[in-house]
């Protein structure tokens, strides 16, 4: 069994910043229940601090100081990533998404059995939640391009896919095609 792991970038439209590093969506990628995946998260120094039932907030925004992962872990959910001129995506129970600094999402539909685990990378949290005001664009754009790259992948940990992608990216590389890894080099507890 594979993980497939989509990319999609999108630039700043004078309202959300956006990034340089695409957003990530992992297809089937929860393998275990939801108190085990937490767990590898932590040890993969990705932090989860929400959940609910009712979706992503259902207006574009975004954060300028964190890095933020949404899991799918229950019921069907579709989502705005980007901003007004961003793309619509369906994820599914199994499916997450990790959202760059900067890069906008809201939540659009959601099935009435819907379950979301969320967090950020450690030691970053939500201390701001941005609406895209065109007064703060320009500062909220340096601020949100200041956030480290990370090294550790929430699922197959340190030098993961999520790293090199990210790397790439912050050097000018981007690749636009799905990667697919082995479901069998995620990370296990330890």
């Amino acid at each position: 069994m594979t993980v497939t792991i989509e990319k999609h970038f999108f630039e700043g439209n004078g309202r959300i910043p956006n990034s340089r590093l695409p957003l990530l969506i992992y297809r089937n990628v929860i393998r275990w229940d939801v108190s085990t995946m937490e767990a590898i998260m932590r040890q993969n120094k990705w932090i989860p601090s929400w959940h609910a039932h009712d979706g992503m907030w259902p207006r574009h925004h975004f954060h300028s100081e964190a890095h933020e992962f949404i899991c799918v872990t229950r019921g069907v959910h579709t989502g705005n990533f980007g901003g007004h001129n961003g793309i619509y995506s369906q994820l599914n129970a199994g499916d997450v998404v990790v959202i760059p600094a900067g890069v906008g999402h809201r939540g659009l539909q959601v099935s009435d059995d819907l379950d979301l685990t969320g967090g950020f990378h450690e030691g970053f949290g939500v201390v701001d939640f941005r609406m895209g005001f065109p007064e703060e664009y320009y500062e909220l754009t340096i601020r949100a391009r200041e956030i480290p790259l990370i090294d550790y992948d929430p699922f197959f940990g340190v030098a993961g896919p999520l790293a090199k992608i990210w790397k790439d990216a912050d050097s000018g590389v981007r690749r636009l095609e799905p990667e697919l890894y082995a479901a069998e080099s995620l990370s296990k507890l330890c």
